[in-house]
């Protein structure tokens, strides 16, 4: 069922139910107008095209604040000053069939985009935040401290912060993409989606035109070292960490795994790679767990790379993922064994004898080979 812009609920119990949206989404047009916006307000009738609703996790919330009567259900967000600080994209990749499927390239762009629709009442929103932040990290003060970072007044300021681009991303799944991404009927990837989530979304099985899903998941965060312009630019060079969340060590310094001293050590190398006119990335997934890296290409080519010259990681899963999707690797950067905690090393044995973690590269070439394959088709 849906709630219509009277707060009156709709059942959409068959196929077609409801009123088809004035935007339909036509995924991987070269134009966000081509394209069209996407909808996933709950207040926007019959206008709205995608099943979920903005915000992910966050939408439950604001439903506790609307049932308690502290926020008005129809309130809209202020877009005012809200434009990407700096401009990302289009890159090639936005249009490349199936090649971004887990995330809307034009979500940083709705205020310019459809500026006429939105001054006439549509409500789209952003899904893409685009800020600078400056970093404050014990760590780097230390590294700063002992000489491996040296302040240059651009990426680490004369106070000891770094200076970033900050991307924050919300999760916009195109689902016969992600159905063809897994190599599943669309139906069936709908279905089990729906069975699931214990019939929390009725419409991915009752209405088969609405392809878009806004699912109730962490995001992506990015943190751009040096110029965002050079990070797609093959010309210059590319350092990048692709880092999973591990809410115990990032947060709280937990020892017993190596995540927070791999995310610390990725950093330095793209302050390093930054200062030495290239760029550094760190693309945060706002996820616990390894698995399901098929998905987490996406925001690479999202920025428009082609090619990662130093990549801070030894896991093959995130290596293979990258490589499959048509993104070269140069460099693997291990992290140093000074830097692994004493109780960490049985994690990181454990990982080799596994197969997730490699001490050498893979032949590349090999491997796009065969993962690659359907890309290349």
């Amino acid at each position: 069922m849906t709630i219509n812009r009277t707060g009156h609920i709709r059942l959409t119990s068959h196929p077609g139910a409801g009123t088809p949206s004035r935007f339909p989404i036509h995924w991987g047009a070269a134009t966000a107008r081509e394209r069209g916006p996407v909808i996933g307000t709950v207040t926007a009738g019959s206008d709205r095209n995608a099943v979920g609703a903005h915000g992910g996790a966050y939408a439950l919330y604001r439903a506790l604040a609307v049932s308690s009567g502290a926020l008005n259900p129809i309130a809209r967000p202020d877009l005012t000053n809200t434009a990407p600080v700096v401009d990302v994209g289009p890159h090639p990749q936005w249009s490349e069939p199936n090649r971004i499927v887990s995330l809307d390239p034009w979500g940083h762009r709705v205020h310019a985009d459809f500026r006429g629709e939105i001054a006439e009442g549509l409500d789209v929103r952003p899904t893409i935040a685009v800020t600078r932040a400056r970093l404050t990290i014990a760590e780097l003060d230390e590294a700063i401290a002992r000489g491996r970072l040296e302040g240059d007044g651009e990426i680490i300021r004369k106070s000891g912060e770094i200076g970033v681009t900050k991307a924050a991303i919300d999760p916009v799944w195109y689902l016969p993409g992600i159905a063809e991404r897994f190599g599943v009927a669309e139906d069936k990837l709908r279905r089990t989606l729906f069975e699931q989530t214990g019939g929390m979304y009725p419409e991915l099985v009752t209405r088969p035109d609405l392809s878009v899903f806004l699912p109730p998941i962490g995001g992506i965060t990015l943190y751009i070292f040096g110029d965002p312009a050079a990070v797609g630019d093959r010309r210059r060079t590319l350092t990048c960490r692709v880092h999973d969340e591990c809410n115990g060590s990032d947060v709280f310094g937990s020892d017993i795994c190596t995540c927070r001293p791999y995310l610390i050590h990725g950093i330095e190398e793209c302050v390093r790679e930054a200062q030495a006119g290239g760029v550094g990335l760190i693309v945060y997934n706002r996820k616990e767990g390894r698995a399901l890296q098929e998905l987490m290409p996406d925001v690479l080519h999202w920025l428009g790379i082609t090619r990662i010259d130093r990549f801070v990681s030894m896991s093959n899963m995130k290596y293979d993922a990258i490589v499959g999707s048509g993104i070269d690797i140069g460099e693997r950067v291990p992290i140093p064994d000074e830097l692994v905690p004493e109780d960490a090393k049985v994690e990181m044995e454990a990982k080799k004898a596994a197969g997730y973690y490699a001490e050498r590269v893979p032949d590349a070439a090999a491997l796009k080979a065969t993962v690659g394959r359907k890309l290349d088709e």
